[in-house]
Parts: structure tokens; C-alpha cells; sequence
């Protein structure tokens, strides 16, 4: 199986590197600027809790036309640079091509469809905290990691694979029936830690020691906001999201918006942040906490920014 993998941050780096080192399946890295350049000198080191390796620079490449066509291609971009990475890859792909995204937010497989209307494409979402701590350097904090994906109907023969080949690369892998509530349940742990962290721009043991009660406030509001869209999250799924965070989760961890914020560079507040702003006041819900947070950190950012 070829797969090529859209962006070689701390996702789809992390990923990739973990299928080479397994030698599981053909795999291409799509990269660019001084990571790619840092990794085409001297390969991807890898730090993974008390594990370290490094794999070589020779499948990676800014040009993925040359080993196309996939049977799989994952995009790992930020939310925002979906639409254009996927435009990117139409010449790479052929009608069995299955296609999906692990960004972060929700509704990209629309996006994918858009692109390539004639081409299977899952719904998938990933648990993992992970970042480039340099060019050529990725940095996986704890032991979270779970691949969520699923389709509408019978999944294709391709993500049967995928899910194998993960599992062999030490990667759990899962195939759900119920997808759409699996990364609703995601994308409730990464919102409510991605503005909190951003907000206070401290790490995510420190929002739990220091302002715990306003955790719980903002992952009861994201529950609401999630019912009223017809998803099936529970004040359960909220406990499981705050336990995981209090005990999984290493004391030090930061967050991609955090970081983002922080350095001024362009970011995901809008998909992590402002979209639950937008939902929430088309279903007339009262969401104090995260509209104080959203409203205050759309000024620090256009002051980062100004």
C-alpha cells in the first residue's frame, strides 16, 4: 500500500516516521521549508516518550508527484491550509484513492469532497500531543495516542489496511461506527484545552491545578453546544476529557494554539474557538465562559498581530 502523507508537522511527521521506522507500507511525507530541508540533511529524529529514533530524509519530499499515485493520502495540515494541500495532491491521486484529514476542528471531509468529488473519503480525528521542537526534530508528549476514523457505510478496503498497518507501527487504531460523535468527543478535549492554554499560555497541568473549575465550565458549554447540533455528547464524555487531562496528560504539555498564538503566527482560533462561539449563538445558548475567553483572546491576537 503507497500512502503519502500532507504536511510533516507534529502529526503527520510523527505519523510518518513511525510507519517508516516499522517499515510499514510504502509511505511519502509532504514537507517544505527548513523542516524539509533540516530532514533532507539529516533525516526526522523522533523523540516518543523514552524512545528515540530517526528515519531517513529520502521520503520526503515538497514534490509527491513522482511517487503517485496513492491509495491513501492523509492530510495532516492545519485547518486552514486544507483546501489548498488538497488541490495540491488531485494530480497524485486516481479514482481508488481513499482520502482523509486529521485536522483539527470538524467538517473536513466537505472540504475533501469539494476537491475530489469522485474519490472515497473518511471522517477521521486523532488524539496525540505532539510538535516540532526544531527543523528536523518532533517531540510526542505521554502516551496519548488513538486514530478514530469511519465512513458512511461499509468502510473501504483501504482503511482496513491503514488501521493494520498502523496497529503494526505501534499506532492504536480504531474503526467507528458512530464518527461523528467520535470527533465531537475530540474536538470537545482539544477546544476547551486549545483556548485555555492559549488564553492563560500556560501548559495543560497548570489549567488543572490553577483553574480547574473553569475547565469544567467551558467543557459543560461545548456539551450543550454539541446537543444542540444533534450530537449525542454527554457530561460523561466531559469527565472522561478532564480525567484524561489530569492523569494522562504530562504536567508541561502546551497546546498547537497556544504556541501559535504565542509566537504570532496564524492559528486555529477560529476553528477551535470561534466556530463554538458562532454555534452557540445560532442555537440562542448561554455560553459566558467561552464567550469571555473568545472575546478576549481575539484582542491578544490583534495585538500580537498589529
Amino acid at each position: 500500500m503507497k500512502i503519502a502523507i500532507v504536511g510533516a508537522g507534529g502529526i503527520g511527521g510523527y505519523i510518518g516516521a513511525k510507519l517508516l521506522h516499522a517499515k510499514e507500507a510504502e509511505v511519502t511525507v509532504v514537507a517544505r521549508g527548513k523542516h524539509l530541508e533540516a530532514i533532507k540533511n539529516h533525516g526526522l529524529l523522533v523523540y516518543d516518550e523514552e524512545e528515540e529514533f530517526r528515519v531517513s530524509g529520502d521520503h520526503f519530499t515538497q514534490t509527491p508527484l513522482q511517487f503517485a499515485p496513492f491509495d491513501v493520502v492523509i492530510f495532516c495540515t492545519k485547518s486552514y491550509d486544507l483546501k489548498e494541500a488538497a488541490w495540491h495532491m488531485v494530480p497524485c491521486v486516481d479514482e481508488n484513492t481513499l482520502l482523509f484529514a486529521l485536522c483539527n476542528g470538524l467538517g473536513h471531509e466537505k472540504t475533501l469532497a469539494g476537491v475530489f468529488p469522485h474519490n472515497p473519503i473518511a471522517t477521521a480525528c486523532l488524539y496525540i500531543l505532539s510538535n516540532i521542537q526544531s527543523p528536523g526534530v518532533i517531540k510526542k508528549y505521554g502516551s496519548v495516542f488513538l486514530l478514530i476514523a469511519g465512513q458512511t457505510g461499509t468502510p473501504h478496503p483501504h482503511l482496513y489496511q491503514l488501521a493494520m498497518a498502523f496497529k503494526n507501527a505501534n499506532m492504536p487504531f480504531k474503526l467507528s461506527d458512530d464518527i461523528a460523535l467520535a470527533c465531537w468527543k475530540k474536538y470537545l478535549f482539544i477546544s476547551v484545552f486549545g483556548t485555555l492554554t492559549a488564553f492563560y499560555d500556560k501548559p495543560i497541568g497548570w489549567l488543572m491545578e490553577h483553574q480547574s473549575d473553569e475547565v469544567r465550565a467551558l467543557l459543560h458549554e461545548v456539551v450543550a453546544i454539541a446537543n444542540a447540533q444533534g450530537v449525542d455528547v454527554s457530561e460523561t464524555h466531559a469527565t472522561q476529557a478532564y480525567e484524561q487531562a489530569q492523569t494522562k496528560v504530562p504536567y508541561g504539555a502546551t497546546t498547537s494554539l497556544q504556541l501559535d498564538i504565542r509566537a504570532g503566527n496564524p492559528s486555529e482560533f477560529e476553528t477551535l474557538t470561534g466556530y463554538l462561539v458562532t454555534q452557540a449563538r445560532n442555537h440562542a445558548l448561554s455560553t459566558p465562559t467561552l464567550v469571555s475567553l473568545y472575546t478576549e483572546l481575539l484582542q491578544k491576537i490583534k495585538g500580537t498581530l498589529s
